[in-house]
Order: structure tokens, then sequence, then C-alpha cells
């Protein structure tokens, strides 16, 4: 019975450090004022299940780490103009008519030109990130919040400053360690799957 854990003894995962020990101490710690003010029924062991269930749920592709380039598709119709630019300027440089003294005193080569064309095409030919994309993470934080709602009795609203959306801010983990977001930020999300599921 060495290797077994002793009575009274939490487990842990094993790959989790201290820093994570500390936030999700930190989200229960919300989750329990947020459920005492709407006056929920949840325990503090109820909080932390829900969100060990949530965390390894959560969709398996992770969000972006670079931040795409284009926004929207004026820039890239910009970007995709100045591509052709360079390309002609290229060509142009080419060409055994232009003097060579103005190839010296261009600050740039051809092959650097090309480079910076085949940089911009690469960039403009990423897909522009869809609403879907950018909240999938938002709608699983969303409906985390709508289980742990109605497992223990919280009002199922969508507020800016109500329980519902505040809870899923919290379930949010990604954002939520990049910076606490706001509950109002969660409203649209929380309003849609309402009209989905309604409480």
């Amino acid at each position: 019975m060495s290797g077994a854990a002793k009575p009274g003894t939490r487990l842990r995962l094993r790959l989790e450090d201290e820093k994570e020990i500390a936030l999700r101490a930190e989200r229960v710690s919300a989750i329990m004022r947020i459920v005492k003010d709407a006056g929920g029924t949840a325990t503090k062991q109820d909080a932390e299940a829900a969100l060990i269930f949530h965390d390894t749920n959560v969709p398996y592709s992770p969000r972006a780490k670079v931040p795409y380039l284009f926004k929207s598709k004026a820039q890239k119709v910009a970007a995709r103009s100045l591509m052709e630019a360079l390309k002609r300027l290229a060509s142009v440089l080419n060409t055994d008519d232009l003097l060579p003294a103005i190839k010296v005193l261009l600050p740039v080569s051809r092959d650097g030109l090309k480079g910076w064309a085949e940089e911009i095409r690469r960039s403009a030919a990423v897909p522009l990130p869809g609403r879907k994309q950018k909240n999938k993470w938002k709608r699983h934080a969303v409906e985390a919040a709508a289980n742990f709602c109605r497992q223990h009795h919280v009002p199922l609203m969508a507020s800016k400053n109500g329980a519902f959306c505040r809870l899923a801010a919290v379930f949010d983990r990604e954002a939520y360690v990049k910076a606490k977001p706001k509950p109002s930020s969660y409203f649209h999300a929380c309003r849609d799957y309402l009209r989905v599921n309604p409480a």
C-alpha cells in the first residue's frame, strides 16, 4: 500500500506546477464569489471539478500564437497590389537598359524585392479569421458556464454583468491567463447560447 495516496490527500495532475495550481485556486475563488452573489449552491470542490473538466475538454486546436497580419479584405487587396508593384520593379531592374549606376544607388537588390513580394504573397494567402474560428473557445466557456449554472441553481440570464457572463469569463482559461476578461465581452455569446438552449 506504499504507492497509494493517503486518505484525505488530494491528487493533482503530474504536469501541474505551482503557477497552475495558484491560477486554478484563483479561478475557484472567483467562481465561489459569483455563486455566492447569485445565491447558488456550489461548493469549492464542485467549482474545482468543473474547472478541471472544462480545461481538459477544451477544443484541441490552440489559439494562433502569431496574430493575423491582415485583418480585412481591404488590407489583403492593398497587399496584393504592393506585391504586384514589387514584382514589376524587380523585372525593371532585370533589364539591360537600366544604367548600372541606378542599380547601385537602389537600397535593395532584385532578389530582395522578389523575397518581399513572396513574403507578402504568403501572408495575403492566409484566410481571414472567421467569427466561428475566433469565438470557438468563448462558446466552449459559455457552454461550461451554462452547465455549471444549471447544476448549482445559478440563474441563467444574459446580462452584461450577470452571473452567467461572469462565470463564462472565468471558465475561458486562456483569456483569463492573459488578462482577466470583462464579463460584458461574453454577453453576445451567452445571449446566443440562450437563444438555442433556453433556460
